[in-house]
Formats: structure tokens, sequence, C-alpha cells
């Protein structure tokens, strides 16, 4: 099994290539508002979490879906959970500069797990990742 071959490239390959050059940019380009310490154990958490959910419900007993072309591991499976690791920082970062507080951190984390279905939507129109239910 040879994790560097992509079978095909196609449009899940140019989403991944394209947005994570976008969240890279994004989280490069932004003022920092936190030390760069914390802002790499957000990305690094957030790269980690992504991947214990995939290794979760995307393989073994739980296999609700597979991530691009096929179920097999391979290197654009690793750019999966790049593309997602700076979503932690953005998180904590708009938090701490839009000052959310009180009930308004309810409507924040609503708000941003809207985000997150509409992000799984894109990558599932792209199939970046294809649900099996």
């Amino acid at each position: 099994m040879n994790v560097f071959a992509i079978e095909k490239f196609d449009e899940n390959e140019w989403f991944l290539h394209i947005g994570l050059t976008v969240v890279y940019l994004v989280l490069w380009l932004t003022p920092k508002r936190l030390p760069s310490q914390i802002v790499l154990l957000l990305c690094v958490w957030s790269f980690t979490v992504s991947k214990f959910y995939d290794f979760t419900f995307g393989g073994g007993s739980l296999d609700y879906y597979d991530v691009n072309d096929s179920p097999r591991y391979c290197l654009m499976d690793l750019a999966t959970y790049f593309f997602y690791a700076p979503f932690g920082y953005f998180f904590i970062a708009l938090y701490e500069r839009w000052e959310i507080r009180g009930l308004r951190t309810v409507f924040y984390i609503l708000g941003w797990s809207a985000v997150a279905v509409g992000i799984e939507f894109v990558m599932d129109f792209f199939h970046v990742i294809t649900y099996k239910l």
C-alpha cells in the first residue's frame, strides 16, 4: 500500500489544495491576538481531535464515511487534518476579540457549529468526505 499515491486527482484534491491555501493565508495574515505557543497548541489540538474522530467514526467498526477517494489511508487524508487545524485558533481568537461572555457564548458556539456543518456539507459536495449511511 503506497500512502503517497493519489488514485486520481479530482475535485477533492483541488478543494483541499485551495482550502489549505485559504485557511493558512488567513491564519498567517491575521494579526495574532494570542502568543505563538498558544496558536501552535490550538492548531495541534484541532489536528489531533480531527484525526481522533476520523479514526473513531471513519474507520474500524464504526465505518461511517471515507475520506477522499478510497477507504485506504493516503497522503491527502493527512492534508484533510491540516485543513481543520487552524479552526481551533480562529474559534478562540474571535472569542477573545469579540469579548464573548454570558449567554452570547451559547450563540457563539451554535454559530461555529453551523460553520462546521457548512464546511462538512461543502466537503461532502466535493467528495472529500463520502458518507456511507
